[in-house]
């Protein structure tokens, strides 16, 4: 597998939210304005490299049955450079986030992904795979938290847009999980397209 391959399969194919349905948690409870789009992001970001990176080098070392343990408190004990990094980037996000924020560090998607980088031989394909799965991430609670926070606020990173009439129940749970579905079934739909061209091509 080179890079390419595995970040558009992290990213596309193999989508941790929409086709995983992993780490959803942070999309539909906290991911109702763009800012806390934004500090989940960039917080994940911290927590999925940084613990990619654990698995990677040090994963081998682990025995299985302290291995997920051991991803979870190196998880932990980096949400202080991230809460740091995402309070320089938009600042009062992390208090915004409340619970969920901590709650990030036993997020499914770190450890599930994690626990699989310790058996892969490649750096390159390590890092396709993190960067793909994490950008994939990125874009999904992104889309999810600019949508629910003009269908419920009629703003945009608290800027307000002219022609939107706010909906506030939309700032709940029901409404991320309605989105994400309709997200998942686009994806589905354009991957089959997608397929179906590639077999027209090869005359299946």
């Amino acid at each position: 597998m080179d890079r390419e391959t595995g970040f558009i399969k992290g990213f596309f194919y193999k989508n941790p939210i929409l086709v995983g349905i992993i780490g959803i948690g942070p999309a539909v409870a906290a991911a109702y304005t763009l800012k806390n789009g934004i500090a989940i992001c960039v917080i994940m970001l911290v927590l999925f490299v940084a613990t990619g990176i654990f698995s990677y080098f040090v994963g081998d070392l682990l025995p299985d049955k302290l291995s997920i343990p051991s991803y979870v408190v190196f998880s932990a004990g980096m949400l202080v450079p991230a809460y740091m990094l995402c309070e320089k980037i938009v600042p009062g996000a992390v208090d915004a986030l409340g619970v969920f924020a901590p709650l990030m560090a036993v997020n499914t998607m770190i450890i599930s992904r994690s626990d699989s980088y310790r058996d892969m031989k490649s750096l390159k394909e390590t890092a396709a795979d993190t960067f793909g799965n994490i950008a994939g991430f990125a874009t999904t609670v992104l889309i999810v938290s600019a949508v629910r926070e003009l269908l419920a606020f009629g703003t945009l990173l608290e800027h307000p847009i002219a022609g939107i009439k706010p909906a506030e129940n939309l700032r709940l749970p029901f409404a991320g999980y309605i989105i994400l579905g309709i997200m998942a079934a686009v994806l589905r739909k354009f991957r089959r397209h997608i397929r179906k061209k590639r077999e027209e091509r090869i005359g299946l």
